[in-house]
């Protein structure tokens, strides 16, 4: 009778283990999905209030460009609020709507499915930008530039696909299935790829011994700005970052699966539920809120032009004009009558 009542006291202790284990996987699972949920809805609004600034220093210093390009920025910026607003309605409900909700019974919402479409939507329409750009500065080079735009639209293409494919699963702690995840990594992997032929191309066209009119400047935040932003390096090793964070999140998830051989049915079956959902949201908030850098990227590009009577000069085409091109940075604000970034300030 001591031998077996030993052997209970042992088994309580054991599950009572594991559901402290299950209660800290819980309270993890919150950090790392609410919790990222919601640290992208922050990196969002501030990034939206950027290009709304930026938005503004476009129309202010270029009031004479094309129609297509004002057109152009204002669906950029009208895209971005969309997206801010479908994000702010997403964060409502999950924070203050079903806050008492445990986080199994949290369901996948119409918003967040059509907040991830259209930010696929925006990246593809900066992609579309930048090969039109690739095109122009690498001498209208069709293999070039069409390369770039078919791998961002067939990114685009499983962007929708993964979508729809999202709308088959009902809870976020069920997020992603590995098919889905597969399609999510290669959407990053193509993404990917049309980056390194945007960033490659500036590299290439724009370098100093083949445009030696272009004047890069001299300080380091303006620098970074041009390099990071205006030539795409930013969304390119954001993207990188993101499908890197993909497939050890699979790694992860399969070492879990061994590591979790041999435990109790129930303790296995909980985990499973909870552990899937570890990473999943994590990268598709990182994948929504990538739009928000892609979008301040395109008002780098205009914003770095020359203002020679009230329309752009891109820096390849600004010959005569040089002095300053490509120094102005999407936080420098200039009056739009000056043609000499010398006297821009940072704000």
């Amino acid at each position: 009778m001591p031998l077996t009542g030993c052997r209970g006291a042992e088994r309580m202790c054991a599950m009572m283990d594991m559901v402290e284990s299950i209660t800290n996987d819980t309270q993890h699972e919150l950090d790392s999905t609410l919790g990222v949920l919601f640290i992208g809805f922050m990196l969002s609004i501030v990034l939206y209030g950027l290009s709304t600034f930026q938005m503004h220093v476009y129309f202010t210093r270029y009031p004479k460009d094309g129609r297509r390009t004002k057109a152009l920025v204002l669906l950029i910026w009208f895209i971005d609020t969309a997206s801010s607003t479908l994000i702010s309605r997403m964060e409502y409900y999950y924070l203050i709507d079903r806050f008492s909700a445990s986080f199994q019974d949290l369901e996948i919402t119409n918003v967040f499915l059509a907040e991830n479409a259209l930010a696929g939507f925006a990246v593809l329409i900066v992609h579309l930008f930048y090969s039109f750009r690739v095109w122009t500065i690498s001498g209208k080079d069709v293999m070039l530039s069409g390369a770039t735009l078919t791998t961002a639209v067939a990114s685009f293409v499983f962007t929708i696909i993964a979508t729809v494919k999202l709308t088959s699963q009902q809870f976020m702690a069920n997020l992603l299935t590995p098919e889905i995840e597969v399609v999510l990594g290669l959407t990053s992997g193509l993404s990917i790829v049309s980056n390194l032929f945007i960033v490659t191309s500036h590299a290439f066209y724009l370098r100093p011994s083949r445009e030696p009119h272009i004047k890069y400047p001299s300080s380091f935040l303006p620098q970074a700005v041009l390099v990071l932003a205006s030539r795409g390096v930013a969304f390119t090793l954001l993207h990188i970052a993101l499908l890197v964070t993909i497939i050890l999140a699979s790694l992860a998830r399969l070492a879990t699966s061994f590591a979790s051989l041999g435990t109790p049915p129930f303790y296995h079956k909980q985990r499973q539920v909870l552990r899937p959902s570890l990473s999943s949201t994590s990268d598709v908030t990182a994948y929504n809120s990538s739009m928000v850098v892609y979008i301040n990227s395109f008002f780098a590009v205009l914003n770095t032009r020359t203002p020679v009577n009230g329309c752009g000069i891109n820096e390849e085409e600004d010959a005569n004009a040089a002095e300053g091109q490509g120094q102005l940075s999407a936080l420098v604000f200039q009056d739009p009558h000056e043609r000499s970034f010398g006297q821009a300030s940072i704000l």
